[in-house]
């Protein structure tokens, strides 16, 4: 549960400089096709070219775990969701990286459980995963502006759905303790600018005792 307002309103926010923030980006995907080289896949949120992701599939049990690029990204089409909300719908290629004998071995038995084949009995097929089978994980890093015992401000390349929420951890550039917090998306700021990061508004919940006196410990040391 996030903190009261009451409370909100009295832990002050303070600029500051030197702390880095990362958290696990997660993205439900539908895979439409699989080789030995790579996949390509569908979701409901952009996936940024040239990044790399860990890709995760589940099938009867089985864990298919691998790492790719992506090297195409592109707007698809858009579709109405049962409440009404256009819902935009991404395409993307992911190549896979350092396939090793034991991985290929793995994703060919992957690949045969999973595939339909077509008429012409291609190696590509589509795939009768579930949705929810599949998802693609990314590293995302941010920079902190502002922060407080409740919440932060911090810049991102990346745009974070607002309401989402994410483990995030917290470093200090010259060194010292990591601090691990639970962060809900609040407010979302469009650059008013080409190229200026997204300001985004963060606040922290489930904030354990020991972090919480590590994050107060650092923002007493800025008084």
């Amino acid at each position: 549960m996030t903190d009261s307002y009451e409370e909100r309103r009295e832990n002050r926010r303070y600029d500051v400089d030197g702390i880095e923030g990362c958290l696990t980006f997660i993205l439900n995907v539908k895979i439409l096709n699989m080789s030995l080289d790579g996949m390509a896949v569908e979701a409901n949120h952009m996936i940024s070219v040239n990044k790399e992701y860990t890709i995760k599939a589940n099938h009867k049990g089985e864990l298919l775990n691998l790492k790719g690029q992506v090297i195409w990204s592109k707007l698809d089409k858009t579709i109405v969701s049962p409440a009404g909300e256009v819902v935009p719908i991404y395409r993307a290629g992911i190549k896979f990286e350092d396939v090793l004998s034991e991985k290929t071995l793995s994703l060919l038995k992957f690949i045969e459980k999973n595939r339909i084949l077509t008429l012409e009995k291609r190696i590509l097929g589509r795939f009768n995963l579930k949705p929810g089978d599949a998802h693609i994980q990314c590293p995302h890093n941010f920079t902190v502006k502002k922060i407080s015992l409740s919440g932060m401000l911090i810049e991102s390349e990346t745009p974070l759905e607002v309401n989402s929420e994410f483990l995030m951890t917290l470093t200090k550039s010259n060194g010292g303790k990591e601090v691990s917090v639970k962060g809900r998306v609040a407010n979302l700021f469009e650059p008013e600018i080409s190229d200026a990061p997204y300001r985004i508004g963060i606040e922290f919940f489930s904030l354990a005792d020991r972090d919480r006196e590590v994050l107060k410990e650092y923002i007493d040391s800025l008084l």
